[in-house]
């Protein structure tokens, strides 16, 4: 079982600064509720944990995945990149093979979703 890959417009709704980021693993806590109300995708599945207590990414993390995460922030850092003709560009190059057991999105889907919302921000969370 895994973690849902979601691409989520706009900055990440802060509701606070983690005391002990190191320990908790994210520098911020994100308002839930107010993330689900930004226009968002899913992007696919991955289990991070596995990856991090086996060491083998490729087997748990599909390699698209691997490849957008670090494209763009994900909601913990508390940043944001903004969708450009570079970025779409770049997740458009992306080897969409998946040589893992979790499923991804279609790879047309994304890219539909990044030009509609060319121009403004974005970063990934996993729910």
């Amino acid at each position: 079982m895994g973690c849902d890959v979601h691409i989520h417009i706009g900055r990440p709704p802060i509701l606070y600064r983690n005391p002990y980021p190191i320990a908790l693993f994210c520098e911020y806590e994100i308002d839930t509720d107010k993330a689900l109300k930004q226009p968002h995708i899913w992007v696919g599945e991955a289990s991070f944990l596995k990856a991090g207590l086996t060491g083998d990414i490729d087997r748990y993390v599909p390699q698209p995945i691997q490849k957008i995460c670090k494209l763009i922030p994900d909601s913990c850092s508390g940043k944001s990149v903004i969708i450009d003709d570079k970025l779409i560009e770049t997740i458009e190059e992306i080897d969409w093979t998946n040589n893992t057991q979790y499923e991804i999105c279609e790879k047309k889907k994304l890219i539909e979703f990044l030009k509609k919302h060319k121009g403004k921000e974005c970063y990934y969370i996993c729910w």
